[in-house]
């Protein structure tokens, strides 16, 4: 299939056209194909020239460098290998936490490349639960990818892909496939581990949570210096993101010192009752051991 680059807008309008006039057509993240046309579309804005298989340049979308150093670390892979009542798993979502509006000081902890923290000392084949020694260590993968956000975040959701979407006029078109790297183990023991951070969080006082990010009280707060030292002693790097006076309107509505929310500028509120979905959990021991692992093997 023939590869054209576009902008965003472009791509968007095209989009909208297709579906206009009928035409069939599948949407990816930063991408839109067209069968009839032999042709993929890539958003300019966020494609790079990437070595294929054969070590030749070629622009792809950040999930296709993710397959693509998925193929090549892994060759003979047909099936990851996992039962069928694991697909349960897939059922499991990030963490998030909000405890009502708010108004004072606030400090807000970022998780950096959090998704590429927790999955780059495990298994693609990654047993379930806190299990050790897969035959497919993702390190490699991890390393490929260090300096492209979107494509090493793009691994976790080759983990779960089961479906594709396509658009015929007003009818979206909703496809299994067969994805040989689909891993319900890797997926859970990702989302188990940003609970496990995010219930650490709220243990130290934090009164928002969203996937990767804990808002504390206070500015050099103690509750917040006692996350930080968990955070090291985990060899788990971060942010902070802002730290003052704000307020906290709703639910990603919020605003500390200069750093706003789109939500917050807007004056939009999209929840004002608390709510929380954070499972408690101890991982602890079982991110020393696959860190202690990794280290050990490389020497």
């Amino acid at each position: 299939m023939e590869k054209k680059l576009v902008t965003g807008e472009d791509m968007k309008a095209l989009a909208d056209m297709l579906k206009r006039i009928g035409t069939y057509y599948v949407a990816g993240s930063h991408s839109v194909s067209v069968p009839s046309l032999n042709t993929k579309y890539l958003n300019a804005d966020v494609v790079k020239l990437w070595p294929n298989l054969e070590d030749e340049p070629e622009w792809m979308a950040p999930g296709e460098a993710a397959r693509v150093e998925l193929n090549r670390a892994f060759p003979d892979i047909r099936k990851v290998g996992w039962r069928g009542p694991m697909v349960r798993l897939f059922d499991k979502r990030p963490p998030m936490h909000y405890s009502g509006p708010a108004m004072g000081e606030f400090t807000y902890i970022d998780l950096k490349s959090a998704w590429w923290q927790f999955y780059r000392p495990l298994w693609l084949d990654q047993p379930w639960p806190r299990g050790y020694r897969g035959r497919y260590p993702l390190l490699e993968v991890a390393d490929q990818l260090a300096n492209w956000k979107a494509a090493r975040n793009a691994v976790v959701g080759i983990a779960r892909s089961r479906y594709v979407f396509g658009q015929k006029g007003s009818r979206q078109i909703k496809m299994a496939y067969t994805n040989k790297f689909l891993s319900p183990g890797l997926w859970a023991t990702i989302m188990d581990l940003a609970h496990w951070v995010a219930s650490k969080a709220l243990e130290y006082g934090a009164v928002y949570v969203n996937v990767d990010g804990y808002m504390f009280p206070g500015v050099q707060s103690r509750q917040e210096g006692y996350f930080k030292d968990f955070l090291e002693a985990h060899s788990l790097a971060y942010d902070v993101r802002a730290w003052g006076e704000g307020e906290i309107r709703s639910w990603n509505s919020y605003k500390i010192s200069h750093y706003q929310t789109k939500p917050y500028r807007l004056g939009l509120i999209h929840k004002t009752e608390a709510f929380t979905n954070v499972q408690r959990s101890e991982w602890s021991d079982y991110r020393r051991n696959v860190i202690h692992l990794v280290r050990s093997e490389r020497g």
